[in-house]
């Protein structure tokens, strides 16, 4: 989802906009894998979670004055571009951040005390009924899926279900009235002080000497002429394409059966495949990543910090209430 969409939509609970860019698809995704998870945007009103703390700032930074490339000299050698690690056989694309994020297993972890917190918090306050916990959050299938469907056998076995749960998830959430919105205040800061969580916007503040962010492939000139050759695939094979640049779901598949939902897929994938979508995007964002990392190695070093830290209390906090993890 874009990321002024997200925003747009949290801005509605705080008067304040948030003082540096921050991916709050993150701060939706950290809630509960339906009804808890839409709710979610009340928390990331007042304060970032750390599932939001890898920002992607092209949507909300505006593009730095150009700078002439440096040129070596005759000695220097210049290393390859960072590239993305599509492995087919296997099924995973892999980019720089992934390899200094949480792992599934432990984004699980910490989301599941992180839910089950919160439900407590907000049950004392009177809102048990809105925000109950519904147990173990399983990982998240869809993180692994940045462009989209793009494995034939994938397709046949889930048609495109892991994307329409996180559709699902982070459709505009219910509006919340002024009680709720304070008590969600107070739990989000409650959760800061039980150490399972940590305010990423203020880690963000005693780093910024520049930008902290990377600009998704999707938001720039070449990857957009990528999604224009893979809508016009898209449509030559009769599908209707998404409206959006950084939409992966064609809209016909948000009704659809899950025959339908195959049929549509294997043209997605058919077409994905002849224009190379996967490895061209993700070469794209592969070397925006690897810039950011090397750019804010002391933020990134801090927040991984943080997030272990956070892990690990997660795991005792689970045991504590007699929750298996994840």
């Amino acid at each position: 989802m874009d990321d002024d969409v997200i925003l747009a939509r949290l801005r509605r609970l705080a008067d304040a906009e948030p003082p540096v860019a921050v991916d709050r698809a993150g701060v939706l995704l950290a809630g509960r894998r339906r009804r808890l998870a839409r709710k979610a945007g009340t928390v990331g009103a007042v304060l970032a979670i750390t599932l939001g703390a890898y920002p992607v700032a092209g949507a909300l930074i505006p593009d730095p004055a150009p700078v002439a490339p440096a040129v070596p000299s005759p000695t220097e050698t210049t290393a390859p571009p960072a590239r993305a690690a599509v492995d087919h056989e296997a099924g995973t694309i892999t980019l720089p951040m992934d390899e200094v994020g949480l792992d599934p297993h432990d984004s699980a972890v910490t989301r599941t005390a992180y839910l089950h917190f919160f439900s407590t918090c907000m049950g004392e306050r009177g809102f048990g009924e809105l925000w109950e916990f519904e147990g173990l959050v399983p990982e998240q299938r869809w993180e692994s899926l940045p462009y989209g469907m793009w494995q034939e056998s994938d397709v046949r076995q889930n048609g495109y279900g892991p994307l329409l749960e996180h559709h699902a998830e982070t459709q505009d959430p219910r509006p919340p009235d002024d009680g709720e919105s304070e008590a969600a205040s107070e739990c989000t800061s409650a959760l800061v002080d039980a150490g399972l969580d940590f305010d990423s916007l203020a880690l963000m503040e005693k780093h910024r000497n520049g930008d902290i962010g990377w600009r998704p492939a999707f938001d720039t000139d070449e990857g957009r002429a990528i999604i224009g050759e893979w809508h016009q695939c898209l449509t030559d094979g009769g599908v209707l394409p998404p409206q959006e640049d950084w939409e992966w779901l064609p809209p016909a598949v948000l009704e659809a059966p899950i025959d339908e939902q195959i049929r549509i897929g294997l043209v997605d994938v058919s077409c994905k495949e002849h224009v190379d979508l996967v490895q061209r995007m993700g070469d794209l964002d592969a070397v925006q990543q690897a810039t950011a990392l090397e750019r804010d190695a002391e933020y990134y070093a801090e927040l991984r910090s943080m997030e272990e830290a956070v892990v690990e209390r997660a795991r005792v906090y689970l045991e504590e209430h007699g929750i298996s993890n994840p």
